[in-house]
């Protein structure tokens, strides 16, 4: 194995995903290596155009440079590292220059750490410019969803395919979170790697036998509690399915804990239920003991070539925990009938809660099971594979 240079989509600090489960495993298997994780930029003309001005002035004391990367307290072999980005991607000169400066700053971060001609794996297609330039040894385009089909406009979508196309030819390897991601690259290249997502199975476990008293956020949740974990997303999120299932259990606890990332109509929709509770973003060591206080896990994502593209994280917490799980035919949870309660529209899905409400608990320890064949570990065991294969390649050659 060697060091890793880890460009991610998703800011350390953040909701956890893939990238940090992969990188915090890694981390914990080669103690004696490095790496170094790049979290989304700071974005000094954003926060200036928006009138943030508690960032800007940060920026700005630390003399328009980005901090020097800092050691996880619970990994000491991981750095974290936050880019400054100073121009709208809008300006073509802009683009240009943001690209330059990120290549430079992320080698400044490599020197300080002492990375040793590193593995790079990329997570973003807007990264598509760093192979070959940061002193790597070998590239893994790791794609978790289908960002063409996430864009609106065709300008857009043509801008992210050149930039997701050109990071498949030119990767060492690339690996892939679903069989619909592994058709379309397939396209471009024939050895495409399926490394689906996975689950922290030994926490659920840890926290399914603690006898400590409720999380402070679900004291006064009524029960049954029917609860969703995960962004709240206006494009991903069914949110009229999810206010008639408000209207049909009036008197159940309807909690929502994630990011909140919805329209204003749509927010305002769901606050005005009265039963419903949009809890936020928690940290994402307190997910499980929240999921502890629900009784029906629900899914109630829009059913589109996007969500087709993805496998949710929230399929393998669903089987960790156990609990009954409601879902639309999403990508990944239409892969269990046998352990999810699949629903296409409003009345099967209010049926099936009531059903799941009412099922038997052999099925609790059936998922249990199940979940530990998706654990990180064993994930990660796949990806490991994935940089042995591409080091004894260079080393032929």
């Amino acid at each position: 194995m060697r060091d890793i240079l880890h460009i991610s989509m998703e800011d350390w600090e953040g909701v956890w995903r893939r990238n940090q489960n992969v990188a915090t495993e890694l981390a914990h298997r080669f103690p004696q290596h490095k790496i170094l994780y790049v979290n989304l930029d700071q974005d000094f003309s954003y926060a200036l155009r928006t009138r943030q001005w508690n960032k800007v002035k940060s920026i700005w004391k630390n003399g328009m440079r980005p901090s020097r990367p800092q050691k996880v307290p619970e990994s000491p072999n991981i750095w974290l590292f936050t880019p400054l980005k100073l121009f709208p991607n809008t300006l073509r000169l802009g683009q240009y220059w943001n690209k330059v400066s990120l290549r430079r700053q992320v080698r400044w971060a490599t020197r300080l750490v002492g990375l040793d001609k590193p593995f790079l794996y990329i997570n973003p297609y807007s990264a598509a410019h760093m192979p070959g330039r940061m002193g790597e040894w070998g590239t893994v385009y790791d794609v978790g969803d289908d960002w063409v089909a996430y864009e609106t406009t065709e300008q857009r979508q043509q801008a992210v395919k050149r930039d997701d196309d050109d990071l498949t030819q030119r990767a060492d390897a690339v690996v892939v979170v679903s069989q619909h991601l592994c058709d379309l690259k397939r396209e471009i290249r024939d050895d495409v790697v399926l490394i689906p997502n996975g689950v922290d199975v030994e926490r659920y476990k840890r926290v399914a036998a603690d006898a400590s008293p409720p999380h402070p956020l679900t004291e006064d949740w009524i029960h049954p509690v029917i609860g969703h974990v995960g962004t709240l997303d206006s494009g991903r999120t069914d949110v009229p399915l999810l206010i008639k299932v408000a209207r049909a259990f009036p008197q159940r606890t309807i909690a929502l804990v994630g990011p909140i990332n919805l329209s204003a109509e749509d927010e305002k929709d769901l606050k005005a239920q009265p039963n419903v509770r949009l809890v936020g973003a928690v940290p994402h060591q307190e997910v499980p003991h929240i999921m502890k206080a629900f009784d029906v896990h629900i899914v109630p994502q829009q059913v589109n070539s996007f969500t087709d593209s993805q496998n949710p994280l929230k399929l393998f917490e669903s089987l960790a925990t156990g609990l009954p799980t409601v879902a639309t035919p999403i990508s990944g949870f239409r892969q269990y009938p046998h352990l999810i309660h699949l629903a296409k529209d409003a009345p099967q899905f209010i049926h099936a809660i009531q059903t799941a409400l009412h099922e038997p608990g052999g099925l609790r320890e059936e998922r249990q099971r199940e979940a530990e064949n998706h654990s990180w570990k064993k994930r990660v065991d796949e990806l490991v594979a994935v940089y042995e294969d591409i080091d004894r390649k260079k080393k032929l050659n």
